[in-house]
């Protein structure tokens, strides 16, 4: 058997604990260490095993479940066989593969897995001494969900499973793993980039955040990644860090920059300003030095792309500019009518024969008041689509916002009168241009 058909090593191959397994398997039988006598052996105890399980599984009340579970008893044999193989390395796993018994593989493999538990409980909780002071959803509602997987977690017979849901992006995914592995591996990314990201004021990354993604607070962004990027931006530029603000200037001078250096100059000061940020912050645990050096380089590819438009708005996130909010428009409600005024208004508009008429005297109404009263008693359904079409955007958004602070205390309301209704179909039905002005209106302050 020529050398060039030897798998070399798991890195890149069956990094996953599932896999490497029958990836052990298919080395051993390419480069002869499993004969076909022992393949049918191997076969033959990896289904005595699943049968053992299925057993431990059921506690002695059924030989038999359902497929599916079956599926998952025997993929959580192989990860931990597979995740043992894993940490005694190819060529040794390969042997141990050949001498010892699937069972004694198992129960290695399963006290690797409870070794890993308990490693993760400590990361778990060095992830929230370290987590940020900032307020996503996705991140707090991910560092709740992994202590729900510690106490949900079945290593016994669902090792490859992760009983949780993690919502929270890392900057960089980790695909290729699985059960407590995976829980592990996330953990330490996790803490690597808390722990970045405590080096700055949380007011400012905050403020960050709101410039990135202005709904940043419900949304699956990485807090990270932006604040990573407006420092290695400043560290090129010899510029404050802690700052984290990357003005226009700053981006025109970084454009700059990188039109004048060759791709291969850019990654190199990339990987330069990271190791700077690593000096500045007295950073010297290597995986976390390598997390962002692996994480500046590749804004590369990005840089690449935005050069060419000659705007690094998107690359290099600018502060949120907190907005003074002011009236959109002021509008001051008219005196009411006397009683008597009033119920002879409502009887002559009652008593009109044309709609035309009706609108023209509806013009003496000028308190919102007065308005509501008439607009029940005086109009029937069919005729307030060409009342509202009358009204001017500012007249209508009084209207709206006398309906809302009307039924704002209902905590379910549906629209019943009948100009209540006719009047959030009207305004439903108008060009889009319309109904944004006086969305625009009714997020202004009224003086009613």
């Amino acid at each position: 058997m020529e050398d060039n058909n030897k798998i070399i090593s798991y890195n890149g191959i069956a990094k996953n604990s599932r896999e490497c397994f029958s990836f052990v398997v298919e080395y051993s039988v390419l480069n002869g260490i499993l004969s076909a006598e022992d393949m049918g052996n191997i076969q033959s105890q990896l289904w005595q095993l699943l049968g053992r399980q299925t057993g431990r599984f059921t506690m002695g009340d059924s030989s038999s479940v359902p497929i599916e579970t079956a599926q998952e008893l025997l993929a959580s044999i192989c990860y931990c066989i597979g995740i043992y193989l894993k940490e005694s390395g190819i060529d040794e796993g390969a042997i141990k593969l050949k001498s010892e018994s699937l069972s004694d593989l198992f129960a290695h493999g399963q006290r690797v897995v409870a070794t890993k538990i308990d490693l993760g409980r400590k990361l778990l909780s060095e992830a929230k001494k370290t987590a940020l002071d900032i307020d996503n959803i996705s991140y707090h509602d991910t560092l709740r969900e992994i202590e729900y997987f510690f106490k949900k977690y079945d290593y016994r017979f669902f090792a490859h499973d992760i009983p949780c849901m993690i919502d929270y992006q890392l900057c960089h995914s980790i695909p290729e793993l699985s059960g407590i592995e995976y829980i592990n591996e996330y953990l330490s990314r996790l803490i690597i980039e808390n722990k970045f990201c405590l080096h700055f004021n949380s007011s400012l990354i905050t403020s960050l955040l709101q410039g990135y993604c202005h709904d940043y607070r419900e949304q699956l962004i990485n807090m990270f990644e932006p604040v990573l990027t407006n420092a290695t931006g400043l560290a090129l530029l010899d510029k404050n860090i802690f700052l984290l603000d990357v003005n226009d200037a700053d981006r025109v001078d970084l454009l700059n920059l990188f039109r004048l250096w060759t791709e291969e100059e850019a990654l190199e000061n990339l990987i330069t300003s990271a190791e700077k940020l690593c000096s500045i912050l007295s950073i010297e645990d290597i995986s976390s030095r390598e997390y962002l050096k692996s994480t500046a380089s590749g804004l590369m590819s990005r840089i690449r792309m935005l050069k060419e438009t000659g705007n690094f708005d998107n690359l290099f996130p600018g502060f949120h500019e907190q907005e003074e909010k002011v009236p959109v428009f002021h509008y001051y409600d008219g005196g009411t009518m006397s009683d008597k005024s009033l119920r002879n208004l409502i009887e002559e508009m009652r008593s009109c024969r044309y709609l035309s008429d009706k609108i023209a005297m509806i013009k003496q109404v000028h308190s919102i008041k007065d308005l509501i009263e008439v607009l029940n008693a005086c109009f029937s359904y069919d005729e307030f689509t060409e009342l509202f079409s009358s009204f001017n955007d500012t007249e209508i958004a009084v209207l709206m916002h006398f309906l809302f602070e009307k039924h704002s205390t209902a905590a379910d309301w549906n629209p019943y009168l009948e100009w209540e209704v006719r009047i959030i179909d009207y305004v439903k039905n108008l060009d889009a241009k319309r109904q944004e002005d006086i969305t625009h209106m009714l997020d202004g302050v009224f003086y009613l």
